[in-house]
């Protein structure tokens, strides 16, 4: 890891409430996947090649360069860890368009977040991971990560925190996390920062570990206190890979961890041909996976050897709770569930023109018809005044900042990303 500028707390103490957190299940929001945080990993050897992964920030972009994603994946690396976003002061400039650039070239991808507990909270710095860091449900995308190590600004410190606050701060940030996308995110962290630093905690010994201990000659790495294995391991800062300039960070998966994307709710008009593939890093790796489900719609089935969900949905409109569970011997199994939509032809009803004042609160519902009840699609808008933001369901909230008149476009998609139906209207904000 690396913290690429200049340095721009949790007060309360969870306590023994930690470890329960830790052991314990919160369905907040939704579905979860199974199992709920992940980091229980089988202890025996498993056949294959782990994948392998990079880890890259700011510093792989000197001048400006550009990241090749498609010769590191040609190259065989399956994943990348991006930067996206450090304390509550600093977004990196490059994270949107590599995390795009390497799922188009093929490779799963996960943001992580470094620490700066001496910046602000744990949960302020969640919330702002979350806001920038473009976590999706869409089958390509792992789940976030924590990066919390040695601090860059005053070495040998521990952020001015004791053990106890450092253990409250990350648990906030976990908590939140979990809260807002319903997965406990991985720690990346150092054996020595974190035993210093934390005291030896062991509360965070279910959630996923990322380890940094750059000695490759070891069959496995040191491993900070509480976790007896490890999900991923970063064993070199100095590595050289195709399409990057410079030193890059050189990772692996543990074969023994199941790495599966969530595949996100889905969405296809009736009749469609679908083909939704479930994607794992342990693919291609060696491993034999086999693959369930319950809970397709009519017309579909799952291929049990490559993960893939194919066939033409019949004209039946409705919606399910899908489950598909990945296995493969000597790994713990991974569900994920997720909602299927069914829906009929597409209408969106044009706002009429809106008038607000700038500062004013505003809330808005732009309405579709699909056939179904509730949210199945998703909407997208453009041309909206500053201070105004739109969801996935078509609500449009905020305070507008700016006046003027705007010629806003709204638009509703489905997992097809075509565009089903649109509107424009104007906005006067005066």
């Amino acid at each position: 890891m690396r913290a690429d500028h200049t340095r721009a707390r949790m007060a309360a103490v969870l306590g023994a409430s930690i470890s329960a957190v830790a052991a314990g299940v919160l369905l907040v929001g939704g579905p979860m996947p199974v199992p709920a945080r992940g980091a229980t990993i089988a202890a025996k050897a498993v056949p294959g090649t782990p994948a392998r992964g990079i880890d890259v920030s700011s510093y792989q972009h000197p001048g400006g360069a550009s990241i090749n994603w498609r010769a590191v994946a040609r190259a065989g690396y399956r994943f990348a860890f991006i930067k996206a976003t450090e304390g509550t002061y600093y977004v990196n400039p490059y994270f949107k368009a590599d995390a795009a650039a390497a799922k188009a070239a093929g490779l799963l991808v996960a943001a992580y977040h470094f620490a700066n507990p001496a910046n602000s909270g744990g949960k302020a710095q969640a919330d702002y991971a979350i806001s920038h860091g473009d976590y999706q449900s869409d089958g390509r995308t792992l789940r976030m990560i924590l990066d919390i190590e040695r601090d860059p600004y005053l070495a040998g410190t521990c952020y001015g925190l004791n053990p106890g606050q450092m253990v409250s701060w990350i648990s906030a940030f976990m908590i939140q996390a979990h809260r807002r996308t319903r997965l406990w995110p991985v720690i990346n962290t150092q054996p020595a920062w974190w035993n210093k630093c934390t005291g030896d905690s062991t509360a965070f010994a279910a959630d996923q570990l990322w380890v940094q201990d750059h000695r490759r000659g070891d069959t496995r790495p040191r491993l900070p206190s509480g976790w007896t294995s490890w999900a991923y391991w970063q064993y070199s800062i100095t590595g050289r890979v195709p399409g990057v300039t410079g030193d890059t960070d050189l990772n692996e998966l543990n074969p023994a961890l199941l790495a599966v994307a969530d595949p996100g709710s889905q969405s296809y008009q009736a009749g469609r041909r679908v083909r939704v593939p479930v994607r794992s890093l342990n693919r291609g790796t060696g491993q034999a996976l086999s693959y369930s489900v319950t809970g397709l719609p009519a017309g579909l089935s799952l291929n049990p050897a490559t993960g893939v969900i194919h066939g033409t949905l019949t004209s039946s409109l409705g919606s399910t709770s899908v489950a598909v569970t990945v296995s493969a011997a000597g790994a713990t199994p991974v569900t994920w569930r997720f909602g299927w939509h069914v829906h009929g032809d597409v209408t969106l009803t044009a706002p009429a023109a809106q008038a607000s004042r700038a500062g004013s609160h505003v809330r808005l519902r732009v309405k579709s018809h699909d056939g179904l009840p509730g949210c199945t699609l998703w909407f997208t808008a453009k041309g909206l005044p500053p201070g105004l933001s739109m969801s996935s369901c078509g609500l449009i909230t905020g305070r507008p900042r700016r006046a003027g008149t705007y010629h806003c476009v709204v638009a509703v998609t489905d997992s097809t990303a075509a565009v089903l139906a649109s509107a424009t209207f104007t906005w006067q904000i005066s």
